[in-house]
Parts: structure tokens; sequence; C-alpha cells
């Protein structure tokens, strides 16, 4: 049974960069069309209609060179199932169900590695190489509709209004009174899913790490540590034989910043800021739990260079050498919100690969990292990117 504790990464990774895979639902939409992005279940749709193809999408993944996969959970929760007609206990039977494919997926990769049969056999380091599985959990607003990870207009009590098309629009609230109680309710929010996973022992075993992923705003960040203390809480007051697991969250930057506004028009919060919300010691009654790393995901490959500097100089400048750093840009297609469709701009696997090994190599490519895609990178992006790293390993 998985023993992790909360000691950072080190617990899995012996070697670091390590590969993550790509946009698991842009893989997905490829194979079985539109309803996927249309579903309020987004790449969990898979689970119902064709878990096969999900399983297959992993193993792409896999093949390509990754050695850490994400389960179809990114939009999960009780209130999204029930949308698309679920009830809670069928709910959280299919929520389970992504993790257990992850793991079916991983099964089949080490089998088929052990015997040297599938395509990519080649290239694999070893004959049993070691995969993960990270669990995805989304923001609160990967649940509404419209989404609201790049914009973060909640509706109350987790923000201070609901988005409306045409505005007017905020994302801050003008007390710290209405804050707390933001915070509390997204705290809960999470809590409520993590639970989904961690109440049934066989599900939680099959998890390596947890990924809290495309985060707008600040108090999200400290609601999602909270929600992790309430949990290592829980399982310690429940004598439970399991116990929780490394974990970072990851944060979205349209156009380079993130998305939440301060009381200075067109002034956004800075990373510095995200970065004291995920980071800084509280008193012991908050509860809050610290990540074991930090993450840029879900933003533009030409701002990931200026942002990750940020990050590693604000863990220098803090005495932080323990997080660690987690990048996994888009791909090099540009999403046009107003057509609500992708743009394909001409650059193709390679170049986004080798970009991104470069951002890697300035950073250190034998630091703590955890390298990958988001949005519109399949598996010839990860292959590319895995190629690149191990380049620079051996020049080294």
């Amino acid at each position: 049974m998985s023993q992790h504790l909360l000691h950072g990464f080190e617990t899995l990774f012996q070697h670091s960069p390590v590969v993550m895979d790509g946009g698991l639902g842009t893989v997905l939409e490829a194979e079985l069309g539109p309803s996927v992005s249309n579903s309020p279940l987004w790449s969990a749709h898979a689970i119902l209609s064709d878990p096969e193809v999900l399983v297959k999408a992993h193993l792409g993944f896999l093949e390509a060179g990754a050695r850490l996969i994400s389960t179809s959970t990114y939009q999960c929760s009780l209130e999204t199932f029930s949308r698309a007609g679920f009830g809670e206990e069928s709910s959280k039977t299919l929520m389970r169900q992504s993790v257990h494919l992850a793991h079916e997926a991983r099964s089949r990769f080490q089998a088929q590695t052990a015997t040297g049969i599938h395509s990519g056999a080649e290239q694999c380091a070893d004959r049993h190489p070691s995969v993960f599985v990270a669990l995805s959990l989304g923001p609160f607003g990967a649940t509404l509709r419209p989404t609201q990870e790049f914009q973060a207009f909640y509706p109350p009590p987790y923000g201070p209004r609901e988005y409306i098309p045409g505005g007017p629009n905020k994302n801050r609230f003008d007390n710290s009174e209405d804050e707390l109680l933001a915070v509390d309710a997204l705290a809960n929010f999470h809590l409520e899913r993590l639970a989904v996973f961690a109440a049934e022992a066989q599900t939680w075993e099959c998890i390596d790490c947890i990924a809290f992923e495309t985060v707008p705003l600040r108090r999200e960040v400290t609601a999602i540590r909270k929600a992790m203390g309430w949990l290592q809480q829980r399982l310690a007051a429940e004598k439970r034989d399991y116990t929780t697991k490394p974990w970072w969250i990851s944060c979205v930057f349209p156009n380079g910043e993130l998305p939440e506004d301060t009381s200075s028009p067109g002034v956004k919060v800075q990373l510095t800021e995200l970065l004291d919300a995920a980071f800084r010691k509280e008193g012991t009654a908050d509860l809050l739990a610290a990540p074991s790393g930090f993450g840029i995901n879900c933003t533009s490959l030409k701002y990931i260079r200026p942002l990750s500097v940020q990050v590693k100089n604000y863990f220098k400048q803090n005495e932080r050498s323990a997080p660690w750093l987690i990048l996994y840009p888009n791909g090099s297609d540009i999403y046009d919100e107003a057509q609500q469709a992708w743009i394909a701009v001409g650059t193709d696997a390679k170049e986004w690969a080798q970009e991104l090994a470069r951002i890697v190599e300035t950073e250190g490519i034998n630091e703590r990292l955890l390298v990958g895609g988001c949005c519109r990178t399949g598996p010839k992006e990860i292959a590319a990117l895995d190629i690149s790293l191990r380049s620079m390993l051996h020049s080294l």
C-alpha cells in the first residue's frame, strides 16, 4: 500500500526532470469529437462513452516518454455530475473509475515494456519504468458554465459576482469578511472532492500525487491549502492506514499575468503575492498544509521563461530549496475566445519541445522539475520533449 508522506516529490522521483503527459482533453476531443468539450464532464466524459479510448490516450503519452500521467478528473465534482444527470453515489463511482483507468494504463504500459512489444519500447531507459499517477483537480471555476479559470468570476459565496455576459464583472471582494467566507466555501468544495477519492483505500493507493491545476485566485490557493490541512486532520483522526500525498498547486497566467484584479484599475495581483499565499507559514489554528511544488500551466509558452524565473527567485530569496517547479504550457495554437476555437499558428511539435527544453536547461536540468504540456499538446509534443531533454542530459 502507498505510504507517501508529505516530504515532497523526492519520495517519488529519483531523477529530474520528470516528463509529464500533455493535454488529455485535447487528445480525447480528437478521438471522440466535440461531445467531449460540450459535456460538463469534459475529459471525464470518456469514462462513460468509451473508457478504452481513455486508457489508450494515457498509453499514448506513456509510449511517448511521459512518466507522470494525470487522471481525467479535472472538471469532476458532485455538482458537475449532477448537471450531467447522475446521483451522488454513481457520481462518486465514476470519479473513482477515472483513477482506476489511469492505473490500468500504467499496468498495461509496464507489462508491455517488460516484453518490449509497444512501439516506443526502444526509447525506454529501463524494462520496468516507474510510472506515476497524479489526481488532477481543477479550480472551482472549471466546474462553471462557461468555465472561469481564465477570468475567475465566481458566484457567491465563492466570489463577489457570477459571470454576466457583457459585464459588469468582478473577481475581487471589497471587504475582507466576504473574502474569508469565500476561502472557507472554496475549501469545503475542494475537500468534498478530495474525500471522494480518500474514502476508498483501493482508489487512494492508485494515486501517487495530487495536482490542483489552473488556479486563478489567491483565495483559492489559500482554500486548497486549508482543504489539504483538513484532509490530513481527518485521516489522522480516523486512524487510516494510508496517508495524504505529495501535491502541487499550478496557476494560470493568461497574457502572462494572473486573472485576479487588485483595487487599482488595470492592475493584477503579482506572482510574488500568489507565492506568498502558497507558501507562507500561518498559525497552527489555520491548518494550512504546504504544497510540495508550484506550477505554471495552461499558459502560452512565451510567458513560461519570465514566470519561472520569478518563481525560482522567490524560492531563493525565501530560502525555499525544497519545492519543485512544475511547467506545462499550452501548445503553440492560440485560443480565440470570440470564436471559441483554436487557431493553428504553424509551429510544429519539435519547435515547441525544443523551446521548452531550453527553458528547462536555463532553470537547471538537474533541479527539481516536472515538465510537460497542457492544452493542444499530444503525444507528438511529449515525445519531442522527451527526446530534447534526453539529448541535453547526455550532453552534460
